[in-house]
């Protein structure tokens, strides 16, 4: 007897690297708190990071490329991007994107 024939599924369409960073994004913006040490010092500022996504999703490297001023800030937002991966967008090639990630105090 013949095998029922089973559809093929396409391949998911190759994410662009503002895909990923609108991902991180909003990643970031739901897990971002502000670290206490860094409130009581009344420390703001914004974190740029450099990212290497590797083409399963997973975190290739990270490194801050603008730092905010203060070591707390930029600690904080380097080990946020790190605990997003891997991310379910998954590149299918590496890619490099650069997330900045703001710390600024409500009055």
């Amino acid at each position: 007897p013949t095998q029922p024939t089973q559809a093929v599924p396409s391949a998911p369409a190759v994410p662009s690297p503002q895909e990923v960073l609108d991902l991180l994004s909003s990643l970031v913006a739901g897990r971002k708190a502000y670290p206490e040490a860094a409130r009581r010092r009344k420390a703001q500022g914004s974190v740029g990071i450099a990212l290497k996504v590797a083409a399963d999703g997973s975190l290739a490297a990270a490194a801050i490329q603008k730092k905010s001023g203060s070591a707390i800030l930029d600690r904080a937002a380097l080990d946020l991007v790190k605990g997003l991966f891997p991310i379910a967008l998954r590149p299918g090639e590496p890619m490099e994107v650069a997330l900045s990630i703001e710390y600024r105090l409500v009055p």
